[in-house]
């Protein structure tokens, strides 16, 4: 059986309340470990994309890497 837990977070003070919780939750012996994750609407390419401006072959190069790598 599993004993982690994983709090999902948007920085909001109900969010940081849950992970507060896991954080006892481990400190008392009840989980093994904890995992705090933020997740952004944003791709990872879209975050390239402001950054640089990327020639259409190496985004394409890019995005079939990604794919590839997921299967």
């Amino acid at each position: 059986m599993n004993r982690t837990v994983l709090s999902a977070t948007d920085f909001s003070a109900d969010a940081r309340q849950a992970a507060e919780r896991a954080a006892l939750l481990c400190a008392v012996g009840a989980m093994a470990g904890s995992t705090l994750l933020h997740v952004m609407q944003a791709s990872w390419l879209d975050s390239v994309r402001r950054l640089v401006k990327l020639p259409a072959e190496a985004e394409a190069a890019m995005l079939a890497e990604a794919t590839a790598k997921l299967g």
